[in-house]
Protein backbone atom coordinates (compact mmCIF):
# COMPACT_ATOMS: atom_id res chain seq x y z
CA UNK A 1 0.00 0.00 0.00
CA UNK A 2 0.83 3.25 -1.02
CA UNK A 3 0.09 6.61 1.23
CA UNK A 4 -1.13 9.49 -0.68
CA UNK A 5 -2.32 12.69 0.46
CA UNK A 6 -5.71 13.55 -1.18
CA UNK A 7 -8.02 16.58 -1.30
CA UNK A 8 -10.91 16.28 0.57
CA UNK A 9 -13.21 16.49 -2.71
CA UNK A 10 -12.13 13.42 -4.18
CA UNK A 11 -11.85 10.79 -1.01
CA UNK A 12 -14.57 8.20 -0.73
CA UNK A 13 -16.72 6.40 1.99
CA UNK A 14 -14.31 3.44 2.43
CA UNK A 15 -11.06 4.73 1.97
CA UNK A 16 -8.97 4.00 4.76
CA UNK A 17 -6.99 6.93 6.91
CA UNK A 18 -3.15 6.03 6.71
CA UNK A 19 -1.92 9.23 8.84
CA UNK A 20 -4.25 10.44 11.97
CA UNK A 21 -5.94 13.64 11.41
CA UNK A 22 -5.21 16.51 14.06
CA UNK A 23 -7.07 19.98 14.74
CA UNK A 24 -5.14 23.04 14.59
CA UNK A 25 -3.89 22.43 18.49
CA UNK A 26 -2.47 19.07 17.38
CA UNK A 27 -5.51 17.02 19.13
CA UNK A 28 -5.60 13.61 17.38
CA UNK A 29 -9.64 13.99 15.78
CA UNK A 30 -9.00 10.24 14.35
CA UNK A 31 -6.38 7.83 14.01
CA UNK A 32 -4.52 6.31 11.18
CA UNK A 33 -6.66 2.73 10.07
CA UNK A 34 -9.93 4.61 10.52
CA UNK A 35 -12.30 3.56 7.47
CA UNK A 36 -13.92 6.84 6.45
CA UNK A 37 -17.68 7.33 6.14
CA UNK A 38 -19.76 9.98 4.62
CA UNK A 39 -20.54 11.30 8.75
CA UNK A 40 -16.65 11.92 8.79
CA UNK A 41 -16.23 13.84 5.46
CA UNK A 42 -18.88 16.14 6.44
CA UNK A 43 -17.12 16.67 9.60
CA UNK A 44 -13.87 16.91 8.14
CA UNK A 45 -14.98 19.57 5.35
CA UNK A 46 -17.15 21.91 7.92
CA UNK A 47 -13.63 21.98 10.18
CA UNK A 48 -12.21 23.19 7.16
CA UNK A 49 -9.81 20.16 6.80
CA UNK A 50 -8.75 20.44 3.09
CA UNK A 51 -6.90 16.99 2.26
CA UNK A 52 -6.45 13.34 4.09
CA UNK A 53 -3.65 10.94 3.55
CA UNK A 54 -5.15 8.02 2.30
CA UNK A 55 -3.78 4.28 1.75
CA UNK A 56 -3.93 3.77 -1.81
CA UNK A 57 -3.22 0.14 -3.94
CA UNK A 58 -0.94 1.59 -6.68
CA UNK A 59 -0.89 -2.26 -7.73
CA UNK A 60 -1.78 -2.61 -11.42
CA UNK A 61 -3.14 -5.54 -13.15
CA UNK A 62 -1.48 -7.36 -16.24
CA UNK A 63 -4.33 -5.87 -18.24
CA UNK A 64 -4.34 -2.57 -17.57
CA UNK A 65 -0.22 -2.25 -17.41
CA UNK A 66 -0.52 -3.73 -21.64
CA UNK A 67 -2.93 -1.29 -22.10
CA UNK A 68 -1.38 1.31 -20.84
CA UNK A 69 2.03 0.70 -22.20
CA UNK A 70 0.39 0.55 -25.34
CA UNK A 71 -1.59 3.89 -24.87
CA UNK A 72 1.98 4.99 -23.95
CA UNK A 73 3.83 3.93 -27.07
CA UNK A 74 0.59 5.20 -29.22
CA UNK A 75 0.64 8.46 -27.79
CA UNK A 76 4.26 9.52 -28.44
CA UNK A 77 4.91 6.94 -31.77
CA UNK A 78 6.08 10.44 -33.66
CA UNK A 79 8.43 11.60 -30.86
CA UNK A 80 12.22 11.71 -31.76
CA UNK A 81 14.75 10.08 -29.32
CA UNK A 82 16.53 13.60 -29.03
CA UNK A 83 13.35 15.38 -28.02
CA UNK A 84 11.94 16.28 -24.45
CA UNK A 85 9.06 14.61 -25.09
CA UNK A 86 10.80 11.25 -25.35
CA UNK A 87 12.47 12.05 -22.51
CA UNK A 88 8.80 12.23 -20.91
CA UNK A 89 7.99 9.02 -22.81
CA UNK A 90 10.30 6.90 -21.18
CA UNK A 91 9.70 8.25 -17.47
CA UNK A 92 5.75 7.68 -17.59
CA UNK A 93 7.08 3.65 -18.86
CA UNK A 94 9.28 3.86 -15.95
CA UNK A 95 7.09 4.84 -13.61
CA UNK A 96 4.54 2.37 -15.54
CA UNK A 97 6.94 -0.42 -14.61
CA UNK A 98 7.68 0.59 -11.43
CA UNK A 99 3.45 -0.11 -10.31
CA UNK A 100 3.51 -3.50 -12.29
CA UNK A 101 6.56 -4.69 -9.99
CA UNK A 102 4.46 -3.17 -7.01
CA UNK A 103 2.75 -6.03 -7.00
Amino acid sequence: MAIKCVSLEYIKPGSVLAKNVNDNNGRILCSSGTVVTELLLSRFEKMEIESLHIEVDDKITEELYLNLKSQIEKRFSRVGSKNIMFKLKLALLANLEKRKEAK
